[in-house]
């Protein structure tokens, strides 16, 4: 493979090519070496991606009607919170005016064991009589998402009447494109918001990236580490969000033809000349001839090290063919 080094100099870059113009160099520019200090740099740049709200296993729930009957009333609305228990429709059918009759009897007469069965049968009916009234209940902790029902509308055994969603397990995952892989990492901070809720913003950080990419789209999946959504959280809708890449690690300022392009990666060559080292490194963004980037290892840079500018594509070849077969050619 080719190895090509970024020159910079009056806005114009050049690319040495070692198999074209190796052999016609001479052995002493080969061998002349600048050496440029590595600067902190103050680099922050921000990612700008989309992505959707995903349930967690469990935390989406459909209360389905187990009986048939009409509805009277509505009770929770969406956005509502809910938990086990509260009522959610006022329904008249059948079956509740057979337990409303059984009820009203065992209390009367005081029989343990008939009242006892209709408490049972409310409960798994999702069912609840009081006061001559006859409610369907909530079997689940969360918001009211979605109602599928109307007041006055009849229902069947087995329709969804409402969608519970319990918005302490929701996973935000977002889109990021193949050429943003390199600058994102687990633990940067992430700002992002729903486009049902504009104004209201959410904080998280990067949980994990989904190495494999969409043929189609050219997009990775990034992970959020779980966040509580409000309770009008719309799961229909698209998130924006924001992903600072300029946070966790240090980033390096380095002169842009400090730069060595190999197998579609980039290098630095590390001083002292001396005992040279090929280090691996992400590139955030370049200007002015400058480029801010992060080694690809942790410590692989630190302010005040030399890197190689003049002639740095030599000096990495000499490198990596110094190191026997079966060493690491680049200091990842």
């Amino acid at each position: 493979m080719p190895v090509i080094q970024r020159q910079g100099g009056n806005k114009m870059s050049s690319i040495f090519w070692i198999l074209a113009f190796g052999p016609f160099l001479s052995a002493a520019a080969l061998e002349t070496y600048a050496w440029t200090g590595v600067k902190l740099s103050n680099f922050n740049s921000i990612v700008k991606v989309t992505g959707r709200v995903t349930p967690q296993e469990g935390a989406l729930n459909i209360e389905s009607a187990r009986v048939q009957g009409r509805i009277l009333g509505i009770l929770a609305r969406e956005g509502d919170r809910v938990k086990p228990g509260d009522p959610l429709l006022l329904v008249n059918s059948a079956e509740c005016q057979s337990l409303t009759e059984e009820k009203r009897v065992a209390e009367k007469r005081q029989i343990p064991d008939l009242l006892e069965g209709v408490n049972n049968r409310e409960k798994q009916l999702g069912l609840r009589i009081r006061d001559n009234r006859c409610e369907i209940v909530s079997s689940f902790a969360g918001s009211v998402t979605k109602r599928g029902v109307e007041s006055g509308a009849t229902f069947n055994v087995g329709d969804a009447l409402m969608t519970v969603l319990d918005t302490k397990r929701m996973s935000v995952e977002l889109d990021l494109a193949e050429r943003d892989l390199g600058a994102v990492r687990t633990g940067q901070r992430v700002q992002f918001h729903l486009a049902s809720e504009p104004n209201k913003a959410y904080a998280s950080v990067v949980k994990a990236v989904v190495p494999a990419i969409d043929a189609a789209s050219r997009t990775v999946r990034v992970r959020l580490q779980p966040v509580t959504l409000s309770n009008h959280a719309n799961l229909d809708g698209m998130i924006f969000g924001e992903i600072e890449t300029g946070s966790g690690d240090p980033v390096f300022a380095i002169p842009s033809q400090a730069l060595v392009f190999s197998q579609n990666t980039r290098f630095v060559v590390k001083g002292p000349e001396s005992k040279p080292v090929v280090v691996e490194v992400d590139v955030l963004g370049e200007a002015n001839n400058t480029a801010s980037v992060r080694p690809k290892q942790k410590g692989g840079l630190k302010d005040g090290d030399l890197v190689a500018t003049n002639n740095a594509i030599f000096l990495f070849r000499k490198v990596n063919e110094s190191s026997g077969p079966s060493e690491a050619k680049a200091q990842p």
